[in-house]
C-alpha cells in the first residue's frame, strides 16, 4: 500500500495546471507554487461546494486565500470572505490576505481598504465580514449583497447553524459565471451540519498515517483534505516536535496494559481529530459523554429548564425528565434561538410551548428580575434555579453519571453535548460556550433530583471535591 508521502509525490509528478487555468485567474507566472493537493481547486469548473478541510498546520487557510487572490483577476466575480466571529477585518484577516498579495508580487493591482480589498485590474471586490457581531447574526444583511459569485467561510467549525448558512448559500446564484461556496475548516465531530450535509451518507475513507479520514463523494462537492504531512517544508521544528509528542501520546492512549494496540480507539485520539483531521464521533474530553438519540419518556415527571440569552447568545427552553433508577435524562428541545426576545415575547413563547398551563419552568436565577416579571405578568409557574459557589461543576459531575437521551429534533442539544468540554478539569471549570441548552437542562435536572438521596449525596461529594483557591488573610 502506498504511503501518504508517496501518494503526494505521485500527484506532484502527474498533475500540472493548464495554461488556460492560469489565464482564467490572470496569472501566467505565479510566484508561489501551488501545493499539489490544491490543484483541483484551480482546475474544477463545475462544483458549487468546495470543502477544504485539514488538521493543524495543513496549509488549508493559506492556500484558500491564495486561490482568492488569483481568482480576483477573473472579471465578473464578487467575493465575500467571512468568519463566524470577526471583530475587526482590518486587524485580522486583511493583513493575512495582504501577505499573499505581497508574496505574489501583485501589490500594485490591489487597493486595500478597511473591510474590502479591490482588484484594480478586474474591478473584483473581496469583502471581509463577520457573521456574528455584537448586534446579532448578520446573515440577512450579507445575503442581500448584490452580485455575489463566491462565498468563503473560513474557520467554519465555529458556524453551527445550518439554517442561516443555507440562506446565505442560496444567495450565490449569478448566471454566466462559476459560483462557488468555499468552506475551510478543521473537522470537529459528526454533529456539525457540514458533515451531515456533505459527508455523512456520501463519503469514502482515506487512511492517513493510520487515521481513517472521511472524504466527501457528494456529487456537488469538491473535497480537498490535507494534513501537516502535506506542508512539512513550511512548518517549524518546534511545531513538528509537538505534533510527534501528540502522536506518541495518542498511540499510548490506544494501547492497553498488555501492549495491544486498538486501532479503533486510535481513531478517537487527539492526533486523529486535531492533527490529521478526522471527523470525530464525539469530541475528546467532553463533560457529558453518555449521550444518545431517542424518544422522550412520556411516563416520567417532567419540568422545563430555561436559559436567557445575552447579546448574541440564544434563549432556550428544554423539557426534561429524569429516571433516577436507570440513570437516564430525557431531553426535548422546545426552543433555541438568538432572536433576543423581550419579556412579553418570552411569556408568549413559554405559553405556546409548554404542554400544560401549570407546568413548571426553572429559569436562570441570574435573571431573577426577569423571572419575577414572567411569573407576575404572564401568570406562569416559574422559579429560579439553584445556584451556589461550585454548583455548576457539582451538577455537571452528577449529570455525568447519567445517559442523556435527546429527541431527534434536538439538534442544538446534540451539538452542545458533543462540544462541551472542561476549561480546567481539576478546578471544575467548564468552557463558557456550547452550554446554553445544557444550562437549561441542568436547571431542570437539579430540581427534579433535589429529593433523591443518592443525588444529594453525589452533589455534596462533588462540591467537596472541587478545588477552590484559599483566601489570603491579611495580618
Amino acid at each position: 500500500m502506498q504511503t501518504t508521502r508517496a501518494k503526494i509525490q505521485t500527484i506532484q509528478r502527474s498533475k500540472k495546471i493548464s495554461t488556460a487555468s492560469k489565464r482564467r485567474v490572470g496569472r501566467t507566472r505565479p510566484k508561489i507554487k501551488i501545493a499539489s493537493p490544491f490543484i483541483p481547486l484551480y482546475e474544477d469548473k463545475k462544483k458549487f461546494i468546495i470543502l477544504i478541510t485539514g488538521g493543524r498546520g495543513s496549509g488549508k487557510s493559506f492556500n484558500g486565500s491564495l486561490f482568492l487572490e488569483r481568482l480576483s483577476f477573473e472579471k465578473g466575480h464578487s467575493i465575500l470572505f467571512s468568519r463566524y466571529t470577526m471583530a475587526s477585518a482590518a486587524d485580522s484577516v486583511i493583513p493575512e490576505f495582504q501577505e499573499k498579495i505581497d508574496l505574489e508580487g501583485t501589490t500594485k493591482f490591489f487597493t486595500v481598504k478597511k473591510n474590502n480589498v479591490i482588484n484594480k485590474r478586474s474591478g473584483v471586490p473581496i469583502m471581509f465580514r463577520g457573521i456574528k457581531t455584537g448586534s446579532g447574526n448578520q446573515t440577512a444583511k450579507l445575503k442581500s449583497i448584490q452580485g455575489l459569485t463566491t462565498f468563503v467561510g473560513d474557520e467554519m467549525e465555529e458556524w453551527t447553524d445550518f439554517e442561516s448558512y443555507e440562506k446565505l448559500m442560496l444567495s450565490i446564484r449569478q448566471k454566466g459565471i462559476q459560483n462557488r461556496i468555499i468552506l475551510i475548516m478543521n473537522p470537529t465531530d459528526d454533529s456539525h451540519f457540514v458533515y451531515e450535509q456533505y459527508i455523512k451518507d456520501t463519503h469514502r475513507v482515506e487512511t492517513i498515517d493510520g487515521v481513517d479520514v472521511q472524504i466527501s463523494t457528494h456529487p456537488n462537492v469538491l473535497h480537498i483534505h490535507t494534513s501537516y504531512l502535506d506542508n512539512i517544508e513550511n512548518l517549524s521544528t518546534n511545531f513538528l516536535e509537538r505534533i510527534e509528542q501528540i502522536k506518541q501520546e495518542s498511540i499510548k492512549e490506544a494501547t492497553d496494559a498488555q501492549g495491544n494496540f486498538d486501532r479503533s480507539k486510535y481513531q478517537m485520539t487527539k492526533y486523529a481529530n486535531v492533527v490529521i483531521g478526522r471527523w470525530a464521533d464525539i469530541k475528546e474530553g467532553v463533560i457529558l459523554p453518555k449521550q444518545e438519540e431517542g424518544e422522550f419518556n412520556e411516563y416520567l415527571p417532567y419540568c422545563y429548564g430555561q436559559d436567557y440569552g445575552f447579546s448574541v447568545d440564544p434563549d432556550t427552553l428544554m423539557r426534561v425528565a429524569v429516571d433516577t433508577k436507570k440513570k437516564r435524562i430525557y431531553v426535548d428541545e422546545e426552543y433555541y434561538d438568538t432572536k433576543q426576545l423581550g419579556t412579553e415575547e418570552i411569556i408568549a413563547l413559554n405559553k405556546s410551548r409548554i404542554l400544560k398551563s401549570n407546568d413548571l419552568i426553572v429559569g436562570d436565577s441570574a435573571e431573577d428580575r426577569l423571572i419575577k416579571d414572567i411569573e407576575k405578568l404572564g401568570k406562569i409557574n416559574i422559579k429560579p434555579c439553584w445556584k451556589a459557589p461550585g454548583s455548576v461543576s457539582a451538577s455537571l459531575l452528577k449529570m455525568a453519571d447519567y445517559t442523556i437521551v435527546y429527541t431527534p429534533r434536538s439538534r442544538n442539544v446534540r451539538t452542545e453535548l458533543k462540544n462541551y468540554i472542561w476549561n480546567d478539569k481539576k478546578a471544575g471549570i467548564p468552557i463558557d460556550k456550547w452550554n446554553h441548552a445544557i444550562d437549561a437542562i441542568r436547571y431542570a435536572f437539579d430540581f427534579l433530583t433535589k429529593n433523591d438521596p443518592n443525588a444529594a449525596k453525589k452533589t455534596k461529594q462533588a462540591m467537596q471535591s472541587i478545588r477552590t483557591p484559599k483566601r489570603r488573610v491579611r495580618r
